[in-house]
């Protein structure tokens, strides 16, 4: 290591107690304690406060190492290079250390707290700030110097999970330099950060990650499927006014749904404005207005994202809903209603009605903003900027490249090809090979006796060894993973589930944009549930995902339709009408859209992924003469004339 007086440490595991040093004395200068769980913190106003960036304050070794100085007051500025932010559809922040590994002279890097649930297809901008001290402008030209020479040279590939406890573990691939297969994905070489002057603040200056369009190497996420919530707890409550008209109203029983992890039950406090508020039902007298004020202070992040009220009412109602515009501070400040300026009406029926009300978080402190995204040209990949870095015990850094090729969802026989799964009549299972251009090779017969089962998806690969398979619900209830083998046939099969003959639709799509396929679920009371895939074969707690589906006469998960990264899903009412329900990739819907009319005529409906190979989600559909037509997508644009891609397929009454 490099040394110093007084400020040389050693040995940091960001956010993961205990931290471990070499000498203290750089933590006592910047009033770094520890908690009682052994998490870093820091005395700001007498007040101790956790927060993992408190852990990176290493980047000083490095620039000592090279002889730059060891002015406390450079060190004082310098440290600061590792408060990294990280921000995406909601604000998450990070903690990157850089260490200097003296015996083999080079740089490795560690991550703190991670997020799961981040897509491969969205820009994530990493924003470092450095602060200026008063005094340290001579040495800002040197440091920037420094940073921008950082390189990360990779040996051996790895993947970096948390595991629900918060330990870490490093798996690791054989590489070889410079490119070498991860799960699917490829390792590369590149800068780690450049720097910029902010606009902001004189004071302030910013160092980035190169995640602009055209670079060529670029460092991006992979895998952290188990850690669902992140160390950030949500502080604080939420308050929401109500007005009933039409009916006295009485709200028995709230819940809050979190993206990623379930539905919680809430305490609820109310009664009539003006009065103090007290636990228990709440009572709202027609044309007056009640106040319902729930508990969030008990759940991580990422912040719920609606509620679900009980409601009784003795007569048809009207009840508006003012929710204030909710905000969190990454950094623990308390979430603060800062007006009514969200109301909503709902008409209530007389007896108990669910009411699913939206909480309109917003992100108080984003440093980084989640607007950068764009696809390339191709239609068949995305510009991936996201950001990974592995720590592969102090010797080489894994660095995973999101453009690599992804692998196709329904590609059955191993060709890079969607094809088409289809049963007959007699319980025979056909696979329907794709050309890769719209057209079929020869149909194979891959099993026999499948009329046992009355549900059968292919979500793609579930299990995670890069082959597609199909789950299959039989007349017991008991869910099977049949595991493909990648070359059109399939391994022993597993139960994953059982229960599942309350559910009317099940469809798979990758909900939340982490490369695990999941799987949507209609119950017979219309509501929509999803099955988070673990990656493995298994499952991650299921999550509610809306009510009022029963309307709905065909469900179908159709990949990446609209062209965001993340796959989709298409519903059809009872009138013909389809429409795309896009997730937003953290647990919840974007907004739905109308993409046809006139689908009542179609009696099956499959999104094989891209058929066509022209690198974009289609839709197979046949009519009541069993003629096959494709409808190909423009990345949620408007439809083109759709072709005829077979006929006969009356005799099928599963395809998938």
């Amino acid at each position: 290591m490099g040394s110093a007086t007084g400020y040389v440490t050693n040995e940091y595991e960001v956010g993961l107690p205990p931290l471990r040093m070499e000498r203290k004395a750089i933590w006592d200068y910047y009033r770094i304690e520890f908690l009682p769980n052994g998490y870093p913190g820091r005395r700001t106003d007498g007040v101790l406060m956790a927060h993992p960036i408190y852990g990176p304050y290493v980047i000083t070794d490095y620039l000592i190492q090279y002889g730059l100085t060891d002015d406390p007051a450079f060190l004082k500025a310098a440290i600061q290079v590792a408060d990294v932010s990280v921000a995406m559809m909601e604000p998450l922040h990070d903690g990157l250390v850089f260490n200097y590994d003296e015996e083999r002279s080079k740089v490795s890097s560690k991550k703190g707290t991670w997020y799961s649930g981040l897509t491969q297809s969205r820009y994530v901008d990493v924003l470092s700030k450095l602060q200026a001290y008063p005094g340290t402008e001579r040495f800002r030209e040197p440091l920037k110097a420094v940073l921008n020479s950082l390189t990360i040279p990779v040996q051996d590939g790895g993947v970096a999970r948390y595991t629900a406890d918060g330990g870490l573990i490093i798996e690791e691939y054989p590489a070889t330099f410079p490119n070498c297969t991860l799960n699917g994905w490829t390792t590369a070489t590149c800068i780690l950060l450049d720097v910029a002057k902010s606009t902001n603040d004189d004071r302030d200056w910013a160092v980035f990650n190169k995640s602009v369009r055209g670079m060529e190497s670029i460092i991006s996420l992979y895998d952290v499927p188990e850690l669902a919530n992140s160390r950030y707890k949500l502080e604080g409550d939420a308050t929401f006014q109500l007005t009933a008209t039409g009916s006295d109203v009485q709200v028995t029983d709230c819940q809050v749904v979190v993206p990623s992890a379930g539905i919680f039950a809430a305490n609820i406090e109310g009664d009539q404005a003006g009065e103090a508020l007290k636990a228990g039902p709440l009572n709202i007298r027609d044309g007056k207005l009640g106040r319902v004020k729930v508990h969030l202070s008990r759940f991580s992040w990422p912040a719920p994202n609606r509620l679900l009220l009980k409601v009784s009412a003795e007569r048809a109602t009207q009840v508006k809903v003012a929710i204030g515009e909710t905000t969190y501070n990454p950094f623990g400040s308390v979430p603060k209603v800062t007006g009514q300026k969200h109301l909503q009406e709902f008409a209530l029926a007389p007896g108990e009605n669910l009411v699913e009300v939206p909480v309109p978080w917003i992100a108080a402190e984003m440093i980084a903003h989640p607007t950068n995204f764009s696809k390339k040209l191709t239609g068949r990949q995305f510009n991936v900027y996201h950001y990974y870095v592995v720590d592969a015990e102090s010797n080489s850094v894994g660095v995973i490249d999101g453009n690599a090729e992804q692998p196709v969802r329904s590609d059955f026989n191993g060709d890079r090809k969607a094809d088409v799964l289809a049963r007959d009549t007699a319980g025979v299972l056909w696979l329907y090979p794709g050309n890769g251009s719209g057209g079929w090779l020869p149909r194979v017969q891959v099993g026999q006796g499948w009329n046992v089962m009355n549900a059968l998806v292919a979500p793609g690969d579930f299990d995670g060894d890069g082959s597609a398979d199909v789950l299959a619900r039989d007349g017991g209830g008991a869910l099977w993973l049949y595991p493909g083998n990648g070359s059109g046939n399939w391994l022993p099969r597993v139960q994953v589930g059982s229960g599942w003959e309350g559910m009317t639709a099940i469809e798979a799509i990758d909900f939340h944009g982490d490369g695990f396929a999941d799987v949507v679920a209609r119950a017979r009371d219309g509501a929509l549930w999803v099955y988070r895939g673990d990656g493995k074969g298994g499952w991650l707690p299921r999550m509610w995902a809306g009510s009022g589906w029963s309307g709905m006469s065909e469900i179908t998960g159709v990949a990446d339709f609209n062209g965001d990264g993340i796959s989709d899903l298409v519903a059809r009412d009872g009138a013909g009408t389809l429409f795309l329900y896009p997730p937003n990739g953290y647990g919840s819907w974007l907004q739905k859209q109308t993409v046809g009319q006139g689908w009542n005529s179609m009696n099956s409906l499959v999104g094989p992924g891209d058929f066509n190979g022209d690198g974009r989600a289609d839709i197979l559909a046949r009519n009541a003469a069993g003629e096959l037509w494709l409808y190909a997508g423009h990345g949620g644009a408007a439809w083109s004339t759709a072709s005829k891609v077979g006929s006969g397929w009356n005799g099928m009454n599963a395809i998938l």
